[in-house]
């Protein structure tokens, strides 16, 4: 790329909103990807439910995951409202089982694709700052931390929940609807092999809820969701507090070596907080996955929104603007986070046993949440 690259559309953030949207571009404008990591990291986030294979197949990458080395996931096992286990097994999905994800190798794939649709890449390349410019038929320039500057006529914000771009530049507010945060762990591989290592579990408890899944490097994910403020998201900082927290559990504690868990667990932590960007997008500049919405992780919605959003954003940039593709993107994306948080409430109300307890009344209808 020379100095000075002119673009139609500019997308900062490869994950996978950013790669999608460059995918749905492909062939139609001229489009540089940008991210500052030349290779995808390891994140929590490891399904993908059947659901998605639509838009999947609309992005031309179905075959693609689907051979892409992941596990399938036959289904959801469910302790929430009852003690006992319900299983949602996948043969039952309209579009099929989904997959419990290799997540670097998903990205990787994303981006693999992306280039394959004509995109220009930037990875390992930070943004320093981005501006609007006065004159002239490209809207934006942008200057990586090495390199040249690229201009730019349209800009995306896919840098996840940060909404880096659309907050700094494009003065977007993010507007939080929970304090919603994550503390898991990467338990090793081990030789046992169990009945329902292709399900999720999801367990609700007092103070929030569990999942765990396994990857398909036979590690076994266990997160732990509960609200920043409560005394339970700062014991679960350290093993040994989470550990404590995962005896609380009926179902979960039974997948865990209690023997290994202090010689071989690390904690880490992310927000899982539900968001929303104000505005999702302008005239030159819209926000897609992370950054434009982010949800809560039992909705399981989040890889979904991203591949959504990206395919509907690229679609909307394929049109003449006075078709109205961004007015159509908008409120596509606004539609979709009224029902988010419609099915997030109710989702919460089906569990009653811990009604009065702070994290679930914040949630569940005609009660006090935090921001009162």
């Amino acid at each position: 790329m020379g100095v000075g690259a002119d673009f139609d559309v500019a997308i900062v953030g490869a994950g996978p909103a950013g790669a999608a949207t460059a995918i749905a571009i492909a062939g139609t404008a001229s489009v540089v990807l940008i991210d500052r990591d030349a290779s995808p990291v390891s994140r929590i986030g490891e399904s993908l439910p059947g659901a998605v294979r639509p838009i999947l197949r609309q992005l031309d990458i179905l075959e693609d995951v689907a051979a892409g080395g992941h596990r399938v996931c036959q289904g959801v096992l469910s302790c929430w409202g009852t003690e006992g286990l319900a299983v949602r097994d996948s043969f039952t999905e309209p579009n099929g089982a989904g997959w419990l994800l290799d997540r670097p190798a998903f990205e990787t794939g994303l981006r693999h694709a992306a280039v394959k649709s004509g995109a220009t890449i930037m990875f390992g390349s930070m943004i320093v700052s981005a501006r609007r410019v006065p004159t002239g038929d490209h809207a934006w320039e942008l200057k990586p931390k090495n390199g040249p500057s690229i201009r730019a006529r349209f800009i995306v914000d896919a840098t996840g929940r940060s909404a880096r771009i659309a907050r700094d530049v494009c003065g977007a507010v993010v507007e939080f609807q929970d304090r919603l945060v994550c503390r898991f762990a990467r338990l090793p591989p081990t030789s046992l092999v169990g009945r329902f290592d292709d399900f999720l579990l999801v367990e609700a408890v007092q103070d929030g809820w569990w999942y765990s899944a396994i990857t398909p490097n036979g590690e076994r994910v266990i997160a732990y969701h509960s609200d920043s403020d409560l005394p339970a998201a700062n014991s679960a900082r350290t093993p040994t507090g989470l550990f404590q927290l995962l005896l609380e559990t009926k179902h979960v504690q039974t997948l865990v070596d209690s023997s290994r868990w202090l010689r071989t667990t690390k904690v880490h932590g992310c927000s899982a907080q539900s968001r929303t960007l104000n505005p999702l997008a302008g005239d030159d500049w819209a926000s897609v996955g992370d950054a434009a919405l982010s949800f809560d992780p039992i909705s399981s919605q989040g890889l979904t929104n991203a591949l959504y959003s990206g395919l509907l954003l690229g679609r909307a940039l394929q049109q003449p603007r006075a078709v109205g593709g961004l007015l159509l993107y908008r409120s596509r994306m606004e539609q979709v986070a009224t029902r988010y948080a419609q099915n997030k409430e109710a989702h919460y109300g089906l569990d009653l046993r811990f009604a009065e307890q702070t994290f679930w009344a914040r949630r569940q209808r005609g009660r006090p949440d935090y921001r009162r």
